[in-house]
């Protein structure tokens, strides 16, 4: 019997018994946001992922039955839409601030490992005003872009799109385990090393950076 993993908007994915909706960043890339771009019909359920304009203004904990949300990477929860390039990233209690690296994708094809694409990282910054500054917080998002060997389209799509490269794909996660809807009021401010240095959530991603098995 097959079974299923609902998102927070109640989408339901028919999926054998203990599969779970984990891509690789690799099926992002080529198995989506490609299919997304060009606008090509498939058959992976592309439109899971939504597309509303609405959702890069929405604070990260206001994700959750919007976006499309799956359990992945021992039951962190990841909230899945697509935007566009150049949409503002500011929200009603504070904004996305892109960090300066970059990871390229390449593909898996043993004979072609082209660039097929690349991720960026942004934190998320609550700045509402009742705090002096902005404080950052244990929000991340990786976004997906398509280079452009990956704009290139399959075989069964002959018309290249003007601008397909204005589309993304966006992965968000609230770190160290958290499950998102939640506030940065309820945020923990105790999560410290072995000599009681309090590490910073931006400490903390890049060094996730280093294990795949935790940020990809």
């Amino acid at each position: 019997m097959a079974g299923s993993e609902e998102d927070g908007s109640g989408v339901n994915m028919n999926l054998p018994p203990g599969f779970r909706f984990c891509p690789t960043d690799e099926e992002l890339i080529l198995n989506f946001l490609r299919y997304k771009a060009l606008q090509i019909p498939n058959s992976n359920n592309i439109d899971i992922i939504p597309d509303h304009p609405h959702l890069s203004t929405l604070d990260p904990w206001q994700l959750h039955g919007e976006a499309y949300c799956s359990g992945n990477h021992g039951n962190q929860q990841y909230w899945y839409f697509f935007s566009k390039k150049n949409e503002s990233w500011m929200t009603q209690s504070g904004f996305w601030k892109e960090l300066d690296y970059e990871e390229p994708i390449f593909g898996s094809n043993n004979n072609n490992k082209k660039k097929i694409g690349l991720k960026n990282f942004l934190v998320f910054y609550v700045s509402d005003g009742q705090v002096p500054g902005d404080v950052e917080t244990n929000w991340i998002m990786q976004q997906y872009h398509l280079s452009d060997y990956g704009l290139v389209a399959p075989a069964t799509r002959k018309k290249r799109l003007s601008n397909p490269a204005k589309w993304v794909l966006c992965r968000v996660h609230k770190n160290k385990g958290g499950g998102g809807g939640e506030s940065p009021s309820s945020y923990s401010d105790d999560d410290r090393d072995s000599n009681g240095t309090q590490l910073s959530y931006m400490d903390e991603l890049f060094l996730s950076l280093e294990d795949h098995d935790i940020i990809l």
